[in-house]
């Protein structure tokens, strides 16, 4: 489960079904709007912050509303290029009186080329006349990189910093990555949820360490999550299991590496005897490499790395931490 939520949106896809868009990519595009919604529905799994949406394609326009079938029976259209009505379609029809009260509403224009002539180029702004949407628009092919047909990505994602996005192909729309990058834009605040669990205080090194915190994870695993200036001697360990019977015991270090060395090969041995599992995160660029590889056990995949602390708050490293960890 992915421990984040984002807000109630309202997301409008307006996509390309013209001739010079064919069959294959089309298809990719039908998947874009499948990944990229399964994965901000599974952000939205409060009542209160559903996701609403809806396909729109061009040539001519047509509507759907959403289901993962309904977005699979689409049809390639194979027409002309007809952008700019679609915007104006895409807002009378789909969000100006059917817009959620405190829902935010994001379209996302995705385009190969030039419109037809013969379309009315004013409408490429249509949206921006509206300060709550908010427009991302997604241009595939080597033409975007003239500076004219730039220009109008832009227009269409009314100016803004950060909302015209470029590739090359349209198998770029289903990498990994890219989905990544637009949850960040539908989504770019999201409220990290932590797991509701119990909590209690474990036991108090007489050294210079800070406490330990020992705290249950639901199903058959147990974490000991451990904050320190330097690496601690894991108290408590050399006598009674903290654990719970047939629990997996894990440890997560949040260090820079730097310590002295005269605790850590007790610290470690302590861990082993247990059959703790280490998990280790290092911060900064100026870590002591082998005392990082040493508390994580040998095991180089179980050390996460961040420039600064300010890391741990990335919603992207915690989701990655979190899936590693459970």
């Amino acid at each position: 489960l992915t421990p984040k939520r984002c807000g109630a949106l309202d997301i409008v896809f307006v996509i390309d079904s013209s001739e010079s868009v064919g069959l294959a990519n089309f298809t990719l595009e039908k998947n874009f709007v499948i990944n990229t919604i399964n994965r901000l529905g599974s952000m939205a799994k409060d009542p209160n912050s559903e996701t609403a949406k809806g396909v729109n394609t061009y040539v001519p326009t047509t509507f759907h509303r959403f289901s993962s079938d309904a977005v699979k029976r689409l049809e390639w259209i194979a027409g002309g290029t007809w952008t700019p009505s679609a915007l104006k379609y895409a807002y009378d029809h789909l969000i100006k009186d059917s817009r959620r009260a405190k829902a935010n509403v994001t379209v996302v224009v995705i385009t190969d080329g030039r419109f037809d002539p013969r379309d009315d180029d004013s409408l490429l702004t249509y949206l921006c006349s509206d300060p709550s949407v908010d427009v991302s628009a997604i241009g595939i092919g080597d033409m975007f990189d003239q500076i004219e047909e730039n220009e109008s990505l832009k227009s269409i994602a009314c100016q803004r910093d950060g909302r015209v996005l470029g590739m090359r192909r349209f198998a770029d729309l289903v990498a990994e990555e890219f989905i990544d990058k637009i949850e960040t834009v539908l989504c770019p605040d999201p409220v990290i949820v932590c797991p509701d669990l119990p909590c209690k205080t474990g036991c108090e090194y007489s050294g210079p360490h800070r406490d330990v915190s020992v705290c249950g994870l639901q199903g058959s695993r147990q974490a000991v999550l451990m904050l320190y200036n330097c690496t601690v001697s894991l108290c408590g360990l050399q006598g009674s299991r903290l654990a719970r019977r047939n629990a997996e015991l894990s440890f997560v270090f949040i260090t820079d590496g730097i310590t002295a060395g005269d605790s850590l090969e007790e610290g470690v041995s302590a861990m082993r005897r247990v059959e703790g599992i280490p998990t280790v995160i290092a911060m900064g660029t100026d870590t002591d490499q082998e005392v990082l590889r040493k508390v994580a056990l040998g095991d180089t995949l179980a050390i996460f790395r961040g420039e600064d602390y300010a890391t741990l708050g990335k919603p992207t490293f915690f989701e990655r931490f979190i899936r590693w960890v459970c």
